[in-house]
């Protein structure tokens, strides 16, 4: 996964995304579809009822996915006892 969906959640944009791409493994909140026809489907609902992202992404990328969040649990998996 890039850091493209956590640096736009981190913004406070929604993510739309393939579903085989391993955002929602991470725990990120996103709107998946299989196929171009449901991703256009997906924004049309979105534009036609003039849905607003919440801030549910935002809160947990700057909640558990910051560089510093990452380090520490990098440095806690390294050094378990220190």
């Amino acid at each position: 996964v890039a850091m493209r969906p956590f640096e736009a959640m981190a913004a406070g944009a929604a993510i739309i995304t393939p579903k085989d791409d391993g955002v929602k493994l991470l725990g990120l909140p996103c709107i998946e579809y299989d196929s171009h026809n449901e991703l256009a489907s997906i924004c049309r609902h979105i534009v036609d009822n003039n849905i607003v992202p919440d801030n549910a992404g935002q809160i947990e990328v700057l909640r558990n996915h910051t560089y510093k969040s990452r380090c520490n649990k990098i440095l806690q998996t390294l050094f378990p006892y220190e």
